[in-house]
């Protein structure tokens, strides 16, 4: 699409009522780092009890305009509104992010929740869901579909080592961008996938309760119960392949493995991490 900016108001022309005294609120997350089960426990959630939610990243993707063509549409900012919750964020947009100039809601007048993972393990995981090509298990866009294929096509290598590294510096900067609103701001609270993936009802009480939504029991245990998906044997073809941390053992060669780890160590020490081959 050349113009993504002249649809954003058609976009998001219907939007559910805000939520009175209310705050904006932001769910970030890193590319396979649980964000889809983040999304997906807020999103149901959030339908369960009528609170107010909006998924940008969804609705573009689904109309088959990609994070560059968004990320720095300072439109956006008719759509980011006190009384909702946000959702969908994989990568911080240039909207959100303090060093850009296209930057329209500052870090310090919202509350926000990022899920993070071993970046070895984010690389596995998006190595099966991006970079084989054909063989790959993410969902398509219902529009520009050829264009999001193609995309893929173009990450796709020819071993999963290759991958990993050709990807990891687009990796690395996701979580170097979040840092710049993570940093001594109270207001973001970090979560770790390896920390999270066994006690989802927890994951979600915790998030409800951080950002201040009414948490109903019944509703928590029963969506939490529903995401509660831990594959008995692993399936490349879809889009939960395995999900259990430190996968990349398995995957990686130990080569790729130390490479990885010296090039992130420093950089997910910020995020609670001590990285060892």
């Amino acid at each position: 699409m050349s113009n993504p900016s002249l649809e954003i108001s058609q976009l998001f022309s219907t939007l559910p009522a805000p939520h009175p005294n209310f705050s904006k609120a932001f769910a970030f997350s890193i590319h396979k780092a649980g964000s889809s089960l983040m999304m997906s426990l807020l999103t149901q959630y959030c339908k369960a009890i009528d609170f107010p939610s909006i998924n940008i990243s969804a609705v573009m993707f689904n109309e088959g305009i990609f994070d560059r063509d968004w990320f720095r549409l300072t439109e956006l900012k008719e759509v980011i509104k006190d009384g909702y919750l946000h959702l969908g964020f994989r990568a911080l947009p240039e909207i959100l992010n303090p060093n850009s100039e296209h930057m329209v809601v500052n870090p310090r007048d919202y509350r926000a929740c990022l899920l993070v993972r071993d970046p070895r393990d984010c690389l596995v995981s998006q190595y099966y869901s991006m970079g084989r090509s054909e063989d790959s298990s993410h969902v398509s866009p219902k529009k520009n579909t050829q264009a999001w294929l193609e995309f893929c096509r173009k990450q796709a290598t020819n071993t999963i080592d290759d991958y990993a590294l050709v990807n990891c510096e687009w990796l690395f900067t996701k979580f170097d961008n979040y840092l710049t609103v993570v940093n001594n701001n109270p207001n973001i609270r970090v979560f770790r996938y390896e920390d999270i993936y066994f006690d989802k009802l927890g994951f979600l009480v915790d998030m409800l309760a951080w950002f201040s939504i009414p948490i109903d029991r019944t509703v928590a245990e029963a969506v939490a119960k529903q995401n509660d998906i831990r594959p008995d044997v692993e399936d490349w073809s879809q889009h939960i392949r395995k999900g259990t941390p430190g996968d990349y053992r398995e995957k990686l060669s130990a080569e790729t493995t130390s490479k990885l780890t010296t090039y992130f160590a420093d950089l997910m020490a910020n995020y609670g991490y001590s990285l060892v081959s």
